[in-house]
């Protein structure tokens, strides 16, 4: 898939794609700022540099920013048009292209790094993603992993109906966590989120119970950067 050339369609087709949800597609990407930026408050300060890596057109980097005003937010794209869009539509954020092999920042450069549903569009590519996480990301700090959930038939359907999903391979939780250690990622949290469509949405509070129960259509995981030993 050209994400330069669909990048302007993006937002009608993911909506068409996930009517069965009964929700807009801004209700997930909140979401998903929600869940980072209440892990981060804890350690929140002026200045706290966040990087939404293969952010996009900035949907969810928006929203974070949104629930973390004095973050000093980020967002980096393989995608030239989707960069230009997303500099285009948002102020207050700093949006840049890389090649996407290594992300256009220095070594420790952030205090979290968010990775929101990038690593199945790269099956063969994600110990690099990996590896380029871990050097932008400071020792002791916090990469998030949003992922869709391949033992959700109805995740699995979206995926496969999806024109910006071609030929995506989806990563279970397990095989992601695993990953994510042999790079060099401690794990602190797993778990799988979004239960409920929109008409069950009076159940969602009980979501945050559901976390070990594998029918969730995404999952998240926070890990920790340590040093590699030399």
């Amino acid at each position: 898939m050209d994400f330069d050339e669909a990048s302007s369609l993006y937002r009608e087709a993911h909506k068409k794609n996930i009517t069965c949800t009964g929700e807009d597609p801004e209700y997930f990407h909140a979401m998903k700022a929600r869940i980072v930026a209440g892990a981060l408050k804890p350690e929140m300060r002026p200045g706290l540099r966040v990087l939404d890596y293969g952010c996009g057109l900035g949907l969810v980097t928006r929203q974070l920013k949104k629930l973390l005003p004095d973050a000093d937010v980020h967002g980096a794209d393989p995608s030239v048009k989707s960069v230009e869009i997303a500099s285009g539509e948002t102020r207050g954020i700093s949006f840049r292209h890389f090649d996407g092999k290594a992300a256009p920042y220095g070594e420790n450069s952030f205090d979290a790094v968010l990775l929101s549903c990038v690593l199945h569009h790269v099956p063969e590519g994600r110990q690099a993603v990996y590896a380029d996480i871990h050097r932008v990301l400071a020792p002791g700090k916090k990469l998030f992993v949003f992922e869709h959930n391949p033992l959700n038939p109805l995740t699995r359907r979206a995926v496969n109906t999806c024109v910006f999903d071609e030929g995506a391979v989806l990563i279970g939780r397990r095989a992601c966590a695993r990953e994510l250690q042999e790079a060099g990622f401690r794990i602190v949290e797993t778990r799988y989120i979004v239960f409920f469509p929109g008409f069950l949405k009076k159940l969602r509070p009980i979501e945050d119970f559901l976390g070990w129960l594998p029918l969730g259509g995404q999952y998240v995981i926070c890990a920790i950067k340590e040093e590699r030993k030399k």
